[in-house]
């Protein structure tokens, strides 16, 4: 009896040995604040409260101070963005000046994602002292996307969009659900696509009572596509194009057609700059083609 309590505690104590000298001996990747990386096994009975000592295959042991390891960062659940642009020209007896305010929000936790977007330019012409208002639009929007895998999700979306120079189309509205897929995706690139159906609603402007189609809800079709790439540290690269083809007496498509180049000064930096270019068609608006250039700068937060 004793013999065999004897081996229990035995077996008990090389097990726990084991266990103990398997956790010492496991491999480890420690990251700095300068970026480096150093990877190795910890040497728990010469680190302490201040220096953590690895030891590596080919540099052997190595101190490390504390007070110089990065702390892991817990990923966001809000990540946040603001944007303000700035444009004049003169030339001879006139003038003009704008502004572009832009913002957006993003909330990613579990399978839930939401993004919401905002913008608003105004820009102003004086001419024979008279001070007129050339541009006044805006627009905003909301989509809620429904994590399904590691590819796919479902998504529905509504987008309020005003224009102060349409003659027929000041104030749309486009709803639309449907799925969208990420066919492509590294650190450096990803490429998602959406699809579905969806419903298109306008008023407003001069020429609105002589459109038919002007304060009805169109059935629609929805494509869209988001392309991001991260050339560098510094360097992200943005594309978004989402088309609409609107069910009416005939086919009627509308196309959105945004790209952007951020530049960071540094690395890790929240403060940006952007170049934008911004293509619009709408079959149902007055003007139907609209197209603006703006630089921006900005934070994220």
């Amino acid at each position: 009896m004793l013999r065999r309590i004897a081996l229990i505690i035995t077996s008990g104590v090389s097990t726990a040995l084991l266990l103990d000298v398997s956790a010492k001996g496991q491999e480890v990747n420690i990251r700095l604040i300068n970026g480096d990386l150093i990877s190795g096994k910890i040497v728990h009975e010469e680190s302490n409260n201040l220096v953590k000592v690895i030891d590596n295959k080919y540099l052997g042991k190595i101190k490390i101070k504390k007070s110089t390891i990065a702390k892991s960062k817990r990923e966001k659940a809000w990540k946040s963005n603001l944007e303000i642009g700035l444009d004049g020209s003169n030339s001879g007896s006139s003038s003009s000046s704008g502004y572009n305010i832009e913002g957006a929000t993003k909330y990613k936790k579990k399978s839930n994602q939401i993004k919401i977007r905002g913008d608003y330019e105004v820009k102003r012409t004086k001419k024979n002292n008279n001070s007129l208002t050339g541009v006044r639009k805006g627009s905003s929007s909301i989509r809620y996307d429904r994590i399904q895998g590691p590819l796919w999700t479902t998504y529905t979306s509504t987008e309020y969009k005003y224009n102060a120079l349409n003659k027929s189309g000041i104030n749309t509205i486009i709803t639309s659900l449907g799925m969208s897929y990420k066919i492509h995706e590294n650190p450096k690139t990803s490429l998602t696509l959406s699809v579905g159906p969806s419903a298109k609603w306008f008023n407003g402007g001069k020429e609105c009572q002589q459109d038919a189609n002007c304060e009805k809800i169109l059935g629609a079709g929805s494509f869209g596509a988001e392309f991001i790439w991260s050339i560098n540290d510094k360097t992200k690269f943005i594309i978004e194009n989402n088309l609409i083809t609107a069910f009416a007496e005939n086919l009627s498509p509308s196309n959105h057609f945004l790209s952007k180049l951020k530049f960071y000064p540094k690395k890790n930096s929240n403060i940006f700059s952007s170049i934008n270019l911004e293509h619009t068609y709408d079959y149902h608006q007055d003007p139907k083609v609209e197209t603006s250039y703006n630089l921006q700068v900005g934070t994220d937060f």
